[in-house]
């Protein structure tokens, strides 16, 4: 028979999702070259940073998320071996960040470049510990409260950032910019 009194557990999980249009600047202070190179591919562009208008040709995203699982057990035993109100402790852990986005990093309708960026970032935790009290440490004293335990943690990140020049990459080099 296993015995349950005195066991409590705490189950957490979490998640998050975003996904949207990314990119989220204008082009400002133009000067005449850049405008007119610019204006060759989308007469409409202009050079107010704060209109909330912008031409570009690739429309850019970010999708990014998270996932955490956590679990927690502890179990007041009570008196065990001489040792008073032990409690073994049990956390276990375990998340996931994700990111994956691509981004018009000239941010025009100029075909100049592209960033293609992907995360992951994934962690796991596990933390075993024993807490109590015990009689006097060499007759010193009424009692001595204690922790003991053992924590384990391994994370893993990857991260991959490609930066992709666009068809246009060799006339825009031909201005003054």
């Amino acid at each position: 028979e296993v015995p349950t009194e005195g066991i409590r557990a705490e189950f957490i999980a979490n998640t998050s999702s975003t996904d949207a249009a990314f990119w989220p600047y204008q082009l400002g202070n133009l000067d005449q070259d850049t405008r007119s190179y610019l204006q060759s591919f989308d007469p409409q562009v202009e050079g107010d940073p704060l209109n909330f208008r912008t031409s570009m040709n690739t429309q850019g995203y970010i999708d990014k998320g998270s996932t955490s699982f956590g679990l927690k057990t502890s179990w007041s035993m009570g008196e065990v071996a001489g040792l008073s109100s032990l409690t073994p402790v049990l956390v276990l852990s375990s998340s996931r960040f994700y990111l994956d986005q691509i981004d018009d990093l000239d941010v025009s309708p100029a075909d100049i470049a592209v960033l293609d960026t992907r995360q992951d970032h994934e962690q796991q935790s596990a933390e075993l510990r024993f807490a109590g009290t015990a009689g006097s440490l060499f007759g010193w004293g009424d009692e001595v409260e204690f922790v003991a335990g053992a924590f384990h943690y391994a994370s893993d990140f990857t991260l991959l950032a490609r930066a992709f020049a666009g068809a246009e990459v060799a006339s825009y080099a031909g201005t003054v910019d």
